[in-house]
């Protein structure tokens, strides 16, 4: 019996691509491990077909900003982590910065959590270090803006956190799309530097597990 061996040789380039293209998957896979979430949660199925819906994910040209708003309680958090498991694979990279407002109450809070949003997308090829939050600022710029991301900021507060974390639809590279979850819708405004932000407001469900009321609007803002 005679057995058939195949083998490829690969010039020095090449197998260097070859290894840099794994490590990519690998990474690019580790920084999307899923979110937990409640196991069955009521009426999460239809919230994220519309948060999919308002992302438009088929578009890969521009950058939008969408913002969850409602109580506190309500489920915000619960829905961009489902939603961030379902669609995080579509992008190069992703971040869930949660608890903002509790993590940032100064501006040592800050930088760490730019540290984080650095890391989650750029590890293992680069650990960032944020000195101070105009350095963070910079580094977000200049790191992602020629990547797809999706960003998930958590509980927003104060104007100054998204200044700090997503100040810009430039800052990211085309097709990303930010999640903001707040309980003041004033913070998704035209203060931002973004063309428009679409803001989604969840609402109580009743027993049955039906949306009593959902507000989807978009704010235009101009450039």
């Amino acid at each position: 019996m005679m057995l058939k061996t195949s083998f490829f040789i690969f010039a020095r380039d090449d197998e260097s691509k070859l290894i840099q293209d794994i490590v990519t998957n690998i990474s690019t896979h580790l920084s999307q491990t899923p979110l937990e979430v409640a196991e069955h949660p009521v009426g999460i199925e239809s919230r994220v077909a519309e948060l999919k819906s308002m992302l438009n994910l088929e578009s890969k040209d521009d950058v939008l900003m969408v913002g969850l708003w409602g109580q506190g309680g309500i489920g915000k958090t619960t829905l961009a982590k489902a939603i961030n498991n379902d669609i995080s694979r579509q992008f190069d990279g992703s971040s869930f910065l949660a608890r903002v407002r509790e993590n940032s109450e100064d501006c040592k809070g800050l930088v760490t959590l730019q540290g984080q949003l650095l890391n989650d997308i750029l590890l293992p090829y680069e650990k960032i270090v944020v000195s101070d939050v105009d350095r963070g600022v910079k580094l977000i710029q200049d790191r992602l803006r020629n990547k797809r991301v999706i960003v998930i900021i958590d509980d927003v507060d104060d104007e100054k956190q998204l200044h700090a974390l997503a100040g810009k639809a430039k800052w990211f590279g085309s097709g990303s799309r930010i999640l903001v979850t707040t309980r003041d819708s004033h913070f998704l405004t035209p203060r931002l530097g973004w063309d428009h932000v679409s803001v989604y407001e969840v609402k109580v469900l009743d027993d049955g597990g039906k949306i009593q009321e959902i507000a989807i609007f978009t704010m235009w803002i101009g450039t």
